[in-house]
């Protein structure tokens, strides 16, 4: 069964997969706890975090980017890297720059971007192709509790364009981001258990995950519970 496609999480303020965790007044939160916040599921310190930073880079010449990269700045170092690598913004498309500025967003302790370096090693851009590597970048990210990388290695190990089909650790990659909330996740839980596909086959443990997913406003979870029901 063919899963829902997962998009590469880019830093560009997108956000799939991100369940709604906490609700309380965001205002006065340091926008590092923000950003710590949104990489363990909280959509409404992601939405504040990306507000201010829009506000804060909206608008801003690749000149004064750099600079502030130059000085520090983790995010301005990963605006840069996406405008390069997308041909965005007066950006000519230079996926070697881009590559650069996420390894130097990395270590001026945007840990997003590492998410981004490993998509470089996993297709083959710039660098040599080489999936290990590119793996161990994602699990790095997801041993931090991140919800994307969960759910992008769950994804990742449902196909076998890689070479490295293994439904069982596909199941427990998308059993840690449902423990976080994901809608996503607990629908392909649903979708396994349904089909048997990394497990027995069980579709009371399906129509739970459904009806969990269809909770979390993942119509597709709507739809195999009103299935299984019929």
């Amino acid at each position: 069964m063919k899963l829902i496609k997962c998009s590469l999480l880019l830093i560009v303020g997108l956000s799939l997969f991100i369940p709604k965790v906490f609700a309380d007044n965001l205002d006065n939160v340091p926008l590092a706890t923000l950003k710590q916040r949104m990489n363990h599921g909280d959509t409404d310190a992601e939405t504040k975090y990306y507000t201010i930073t829009g506000k804060k880079y909206k608008n801003k010449p690749l000149t004064q980017l750099e600079e502030m990269a130059n000085q520090g700045d983790g995010d301005a170092a990963a605006q840069l890297a996406s405008k390069y690598e997308f041909g965005m913004d007066g950006a000519s498309k230079d996926p070697e720059k881009a590559l650069e500025w996420y390894k130097k967003s990395v270590n001026l302790g945007f840990e997003e971007s590492l998410m981004n370096v490993a998509n470089f090693y996993l297709d083959g851009k710039v660098v040599p192709q080489d999936v290990n590597k590119a793996i161990k970048l994602y699990e790095q990210v997801a041993n931090k509790g991140s919800l994307r990388a969960y759910n992008f290695l769950g994804v990742l190990y449902s196909q076998n364009k890689y070479g490295i089909e293994d439904f069982f650790k596909s199941k427990e990659w998308f059993e840690k981001a449902a423990n976080l909330g994901s809608g996503f996740a607990l629908f392909n839980l649903g979708s396994y258990y349904e089909n048997g596909i990394g497990t027995l086959q069980d579709k009371e443990k399906a129509k739970e995950y459904y009806k969990q997913a269809c909770l979390k406003k993942e119509q597709a979870g709507c739809s195999g519970y009103k299935r299984l029901n019929n």
